[in-house]
């Protein structure tokens, strides 16, 4: 080996050595065995590293195959040995699931240490970066329920917020508007219930399947008594899903779900139709979660009150099968409870015994549970008791005399939807005391006469509003004050619970209304006061009908519609300048473009051998022409003029002209050119003759240009291109041939070379069967006019015109060729693709244009 050997370590500059050289050799072999041992000892480590990681995932695996088992307690052994094996530096799924699980055994001190760990490094002041770790996420969602499980609210919604601020994950983001409407609720059920809705609905326009969260937007209908918005909501968190895959878990949310709907059917007073969504709900159940749902069942007709005589059947029922398929405490409870409801207090009391835990759901311990049994077993039961309406059958505890309940005592109807505390009772009529009416969702405190609610009394009603004053027969009748839950109160004169009389009402944005009411509405003479400005007023069934306010009404509306129409003429003015501005710009450029293309045509005609004096004339009236908008046709008539007297006779000299696309659209403006916006003089098409008869011919406008058709003498039909303003020229193997417009209806016609022998053709026969037309014409003019008013439009409106102007210039072959034009540019600008000008482009000419 010879030459020299190069290598490099990280961190050591190049080693260069001759391989020839003893010394160096030596040196290699020793820098080379350090090499060898560095590298074999890289590998070892990261070997190493490899296999501790492989084994941390193995761990992690295993951990997470024992948490799908509900092995919580196993898992947590195979994680703390992943936690050791991987350091646990940045391991933000293994935290994660180490307090999930410490979570789901109910450790929540350490739950929260570990899902601290896991989000230790998202900033909860800010929003979570673009894409943040989903064990993140998940410990997020975790911690904000273990806060919950200890009743911190507060902070699982600062959780819930960050959650929510995710981006890439909508089925999370949905979950935590859902949670957190949950929480606020469980906050202040009735100060939040308006904030609650909204994120319910914000969870479901993040995810239209988060049937959860139509669930919840239920319940929240239910709260406000809204049962036909809740039967909706819950059918939609049924059938939403129904569209998921048919796992127990999803199975059982159906069962939950067609349970709430059936409760909301019975509150909504379809009881047949309930009693059937509750066994639906039941059947769907798989075999290894139905005790959940019977249990649910009874929970939920306990916790809503529903106590029909068939559904307090059902729940007893339900509660029992509950208790054989899973006996534990929980099921216990709600088994006594249902027992007391049907009035069996024996059973109940004999449950009860066995019954050491509290139920969550009917906010309920055991020993109110049990206490509550002892004082229905020690009360009398009485059938008729007079306390409000003409319900039968009671629990009575306290004075008794006679038989019949008097003095102080306390009272709940046998099917539980009346409670009576503090009674004041005589001769078995409550007299005073404080009624709970648990099926109408109120309560009374105050005094009662023969059953009803009567005297001096104050009624609260579960969506927050307050009654007070005077009641007569269950209503509010004389003077009193209510306080609404929108913030709102009434004080003075009621009829029935509605302000009758004189009154004030305070709105909660604080405007005040003092004076008469009628049927609950403002009607009469009264003072308004807004925004601390106090003024005389007049209503009438609500309305104001002051004339003070009805002329500053008359006054605003006026103003209303000036300001509307100073809009929109303010609007319609800056359209026209900007409309104008366009013309003006479009002009110019016009004008910048006929020039440049008439220079390019007189270079091209002083090239072919026109002379200079031609040229010069030529260029001073295209000049003339472009300065005064083509308004006497100099350069037409010029170039006319020399070719008729035979100084302009070269054929291609004439062409120079014709040819020149910017050039020759000019001198077709501006009534210069002849029909269809080409090249040519205003005439009349049809048969035209000389005076000797021995030419007749038929002359009509076509692509730019005059179509002769020979009658006599018999010929081939030629073609006439443009070359001014009215000449035209066509050149055949006999030479080249000139037709010039005279007049509307004649023509002069010669060939090069014999301009002296010029030939007069005049009109004899007018074939068009559109011609000259004045409703055509109005048409046009109309569109015309809508150009200047409506520049929006203003392209669409100029085809409009055109198409109208072509029927007054056209033989009806010539027309409909020209306006399928017109019609195919149309269409490309009408996104409706409707023709925006039927009286001007017909159906049969625009339908068939693609």
């Amino acid at each position: 080996m010879s030459g020299l050997f190069c290598f490099k370590i990280p961190s050591f500059e190049y080693f260069k050595f001759d391989l020839l050289s003893p010394i160096s050799t030596l040196h290699i072999e020793i820098m080379g065995k350090k090499i060898i041992l560095l590298l074999l000892t890289f590998i070892a480590i990261n070997m190493a590293k490899a296999q501790l990681f492989n084994k941390a995932a193995r761990e992690l695996k295993n951990a997470n195959e024992l948490i799908e088992k509900r092995k919580y307690e196993d898992a947590l052994k195979s994680l703390a040995l992943a936690l050791d094996l991987s350091k646990g530096k940045e391991d933000y799924e293994i935290f994660y699931r180490i307090g999930f699980c410490h979570y789901q055994l109910g450790n929540y001190d350490k739950a929260l240490e570990q899902l601290n760990h896991a989000v230790s490094k998202v900033n909860a002041k800010e929003v979570l970066p673009l894409k943040t770790n989903i064990s993140v996420q998940l410990a997020l969602l975790y911690r904000a329920k273990t806060f919950e499980m200890q009743k911190n609210y507060v902070a699982a919604i600062r959780d819930l917020q960050l959650l929510a601020s995710v981006q890439d994950n909508p089925s999370y983001k949905s979950l935590a508007l859902l949670k957190w409407a949950e929480d606020l609720f469980a906050i202040d059920p009735q100060k939040n219930q308006d904030a609650a809705e909204v994120l319910a609905n914000k969870s479901i326009d993040t995810d239209k399947d988060n049937s959860a969260a139509y669930a919840f937007a239920g319940k929240l209908d239910m709260n406000e008594k809204d049962y036909e918005n809740a039967i909706k909501m819950f059918s939609f968190a049924v059938a939403t899903v129904e569209k998921k895959s048919a796992i127990p878990a999803e199975v059982t949310d159906k069962a939950s779900y067609t349970s709430l709907l059936a409760l909301a059917t019975h509150k909504h007073g379809k009881i047949d139709e309930a009693k059937n969504l509750f066994q639906k709900a039941i059947d769907a159940a798989p075999e290894s979660t139905k005790w959940k749902i019977y249990q649910y069942q009874a929970d939920l007709i306990i916790k809503n009150k529903a106590y029909h005589p068939d559904l307090i059947s059902l729940a007893e029922q339900n509660a029992a099968k509950a208790a054989i398929l899973l006996e534990t405490c929980e099921t216990k409870f709600t088994l006594a409870y249902t027992k007391v409801l049907a009035n069996k207090l024996a059973e109940a009391n004999a449950l009860a015994k066995e019954v050491s835990c509290d139920n969550n759901l009917l906010n309920m311990t055991s020993s109110n549970l049990k206490l509550w049994i002892s004082d229905l077993s020690n009360a009398k039961q009485i059938e008729k008791l007079k306390v409000y309406g003409a319900q039968s059958g009671w629990y009575y505890l306290g004075g008794f005399a006679g038989g019949l309940a008097n003095g102080k005592g306390k009272a709940l109807s046998k099917n539980h939807l009346y409670e009576v505390e503090n009674g004041t009772f005589v001769k078995g009529i409550l007299i005073s005391g404080t009624l709970k009416n648990l099926q109408e969702g109120w309560e009374y405190n105050g005094s009662f006469m023969n059953g009803t609610l009567s005297g001096n009394g104050k009624k609260n009603v579960d969506n927050g509003d307050v009654f007070s004053g005077k009641f007569v027969a269950n209503k509010l009748n004389g003077q009193g004050k209510c306080f609404y839950a929108d913030g709102s109160t009434y004080e003075g004169l009621l009829t029935d619970n509605k302000p009758n009389g004189i009154g004030t009402f305070k709105e909660k944005s604080g405007s005040i209304y003092q004076g008469s009411f009628k049927d609950g509405l403002p009607h009469g003479i009264g003072t308004l006061t807004v925004n601390g400005i106090k003024e005389n007023v007049k209503f009438t069934n609500g309305e104001r009908t002051d004339a003070a306010y009805l002329a500053r009404l008359e006054k605003t509306k006026k103003d209303k519609i000036q300001r509307e129409e100073l809009a929109a003429k303010q609007l319609e003015q800056e359209q026209l300048a900007k409309a104008q501005k366009r013309a003006n710009f479009g002009k110019i450029l016009g004008k910048s473009l006929t020039l440049a293309g008439g220079a390019v045509a007189l270079k091209q005609a002083s090239d072919l051998g026109m002379n200079d004096t031609d040229v010069t004339q030529l260029g001073t009236a295209l000049l003339a022409d472009v300065l005064t908008d083509n308004k006497d046709n100099n350069f037409a008539n010029t170039l006319a003029l020399k070719n008729a007297s035979g100084s302009v006779t070269n054929n291609s000299i004439l062409g120079s002209f014709a040819n020149n696309a910017q050039f020759s659209s000019f001198l077709s403006s501006n009534g210069t050119a002849a029909n269809s916006g080409a090249v040519g003089a205003t005439f009349t098409s049809g048969v035209y003759s000389n005076s000797n008869g021995n030419v007749k011919v038929n002359i009509n406008q076509k692509d730019n240009g005059l179509y002769i058709k020979y009658i006599i003498p018999q010929a081939s039909d030629n073609h006439y291109t443009p070359v001014s303003g009215n000449l035209y020229t066509y050149t055949s193997k006999y030479g080249v041939y000139y037709l010039q417009v005279l007049s509307n209806n004649q023509f002069k016609t010669f060939k090069k070379g014999y301009e002296n022998n010029a030939d007069i053709l005049t009109l004899t026969e007018d074939i068009s069967t559109t011609g000259p037309n004045d409703s055509y014409l109005k048409i046009a003019e109309k569109y015309r006019s809508m150009m200047q008013t409506d520049p929006n439009d203003a392209q669409a409106w100029a085809f409009c015109a055109m198409a109208a102007h072509a029927k007054t210039t056209h033989t009806d072959p010539g027309y409909t060729e020209h306006v399928k034009k017109i019609a195919a540019s149309l269409k490309q600008i009408v996104p409706s693709g409707d023709c925006p000008c039927k009286d001007a482009i017909p159906a049969k000419i625009w339908d068939p244009i693609k």
